[in-house]
């Protein structure tokens, strides 16, 4: 047979790809700021899953990139971290420290401190408007340390 009607269309997808490739660019950009934060930046969703965390974040706690993937629930992860350093948990159980990390994620308290073994972080998180929560964790360790020694308090 022969053909007898043929339909088709025919569109310039040139400004579409560019849309694209700038956002592709975009992305980039904001990953390497994200990235170059000195303190470690985590971000949750309203759901408290994981939607990003930068290399500093990571390095705090330990982590490699594949224990940190978007999705993962916060107290996966504050689960998953003490039980690896019980040493940690401040004579808490891993049930107590894990309501108190939920407590302080979405409380009234913004800023608050955090020893990990001889690092001491202070810790800012921020409910944002959609109900995600951003936290930086920079390290005051050299701000702490005279304090300890002038107290006597053991960490």
């Amino acid at each position: 047979g022969k053909a007898r009607r043929m339909v088709g269309s025919i569109s310039d997808i040139h400004e579409r790809k560019l849309r694209e490739l700038e956002l592709v660019q975009a992305r980039l950009l904001l990953q390497d700021a994200i990235d170059s934060v000195d303190g470690g930046l985590v971000m949750f969703d309203a759901d408290d899953r994981l939607v990003l965390a930068n290399g500093r974040y990571r390095d705090i706690y330990g982590f490699e990139a594949q224990d940190l993937l978007p999705g993962t629930y916060l107290l996966d992860i504050t689960r998953d971290y003490y039980s690896r350093h019980p040493e940690h948990l401040k004579g808490m159980s891993l049930d107590e420290m894990m309501a108190l990390r939920r407590a302080r994620h979405r409380g009234p308290e913004r800023a608050w401190e955090m020893n990990l073994g001889e690092r001491w972080f202070q810790v800012n998180d921020r409910v944002l408007g959609d109900g995600s929560v951003i936290s930086l964790r920079t390290d005051i360790t050299a701000l702490k340390t005279p304090d300890i020694a002038r107290l006597g308090i053991a960490y």
